[in-house]
C-alpha cells in the first residue's frame, strides 16, 4: 500500500494542474477513502 501512496503522491506533484479534483473526490467517497485521499491533498499543499 505505501508504493501506490507515493505513487498518488508523486502523481499529484507532477500533474495537480491536470487533474479533476472534483472527480476524484467523488470517487474517493464512492469507495470509502475519503481520509486517504484527504490525508494525501493535505501533504500535497503542505509541499507547496
Amino acid at each position: 500500500m505505501d508504493k501506490h501512496l507515493r505513487d498518488i503522491a508523486a502523481i499529484l506533484t507532477v500533474q495537480a494542474d491536470r487533474l479533476d479534483f472534483d472527480y476524484l473526490q467523488k470517487w474517493a467517497t464512492h469507495v470509502g477513502a475519503v481520509a486517504l485521499w484527504q490525508a494525501l491533498l493535505d501533504e500535497y499543499h503542505a509541499r507547496l
